[in-house]
């Protein structure tokens, strides 16, 4: 009885950890995403900027 308490701990405890590690996946294709786009953004305005300067 004991071993099987045991396994079903172990079970619960995979199960947080697998539950976690999605969460965390989660949260890092979401932050990969937006930094993706913000460096975008940047490298446009950089590009805008140095076309302004060298039509002025």
């Amino acid at each position: 009885m004991i071993q099987i308490r045991l396994l079903f701990n172990l079970h619960k405890k995979i199960k947080e950890l697998l539950r976690l590690l999605m969460t965390l996946t989660f949260i890092k294709v979401v932050l990969s995403a937006t930094l993706v786009r913000y460096l975008n953004v940047m490298i446009i305005c950089f590009q805008f900027v140095k076309t302004l300067k060298e039509n002025i």
